[in-house]
């Protein structure tokens, strides 16, 4: 009995915490031809409610035998007027993200592009090739990959739970 209790639980857990957090991180899928060039969009979608957006980062994971990267590019994107942006790649297949603005932040309603990421195809390539998001920071660090992946570890665990408990509940660990 005690497990069914644990896992309807979790389920409830993990519903309540989308509705909380409202919106997730994504890769948007592209394709290109090998030595060509592609231009990979970043998105918050399944937005539920407005998220303010004056700060955020990120480490994008890619497979460097099969991708170079190029560059951050801001234009037509959620962080168009950012003041600062900077992508680095800080070791093969690994780039961090971090932008920030100072001013007022971007309101986001609606389904959007957050960033686009700029990359060479190796002539070589091959297919399919996958990217993943990780590290969230500021404002989007709520966002998930996995619809209930609260500790953004790519799956889901009791931890989960534990963390969607204490975000809904304002509950305190140390007390």
């Amino acid at each position: 009995m005690k497990k069914y209790i644990i896992n309807y639980t979790l389920i409830i857990t993990i519903a309540c915490a989308s509705q909380v957090f409202g919106f997730r991180l994504d890769v948007e899928p592209v394709t290109g031809t090998a030595g060509g060039s592609v231009t990979i969009p970043i998105k918050l979608i399944d937005i539920k409610h407005s998220i303010d957006v004056d700060a955020m980062g990120f480490t994008l994971i890619f497979d460097a035998s099969q991708l170079t990267y190029v560059e951050t590019q801001k234009a037509n994107t959620l962080t168009k007027d950012f003041h600062l942006l900077a992508g680095k790649e800080l070791q093969s297949g690994r780039v961090k993200v971090l932008g920030a603005k100072f001013d007022n932040p971007v309101s986001v309603t609606e389904d959007s592009t957050l960033i686009n990421i700029a990359f060479t195809l190796k002539a070589d390539i091959v297919t399919p090739c996958s990217l993943s998001v990780t590290e969230l920071l500021d404002d989007i660090d709520p966002a998930m990959n996995i619809k209930g992946d609260m500790n953004h570890d790519g799956h889901i665990s009791l931890i989960d739970v534990i963390i969607a408990l204490q975000k809904v509940s304002d509950l305190d660990p140390q007390q």
